[in-house]
């Protein structure tokens, strides 16, 4: 459960997962052209 209130520690998470999102975007991208090429 996440329980944390600092601002300071938010916005450092925030930022670890935008930059997460931005190194993994190849992936990301590929996932998101198979998971579309399987519409039912």
């Amino acid at each position: 459960m996440l329980d944390e209130v600092s601002d300071s520690v938010l916005v450092d998470m925030l930022w670890d997962t935008q930059m997460y999102l931005y190194e993994q975007r190849d992936t990301l991208q590929t996932l998101a052209r198979q998971l579309k090429g399987h519409k039912k």
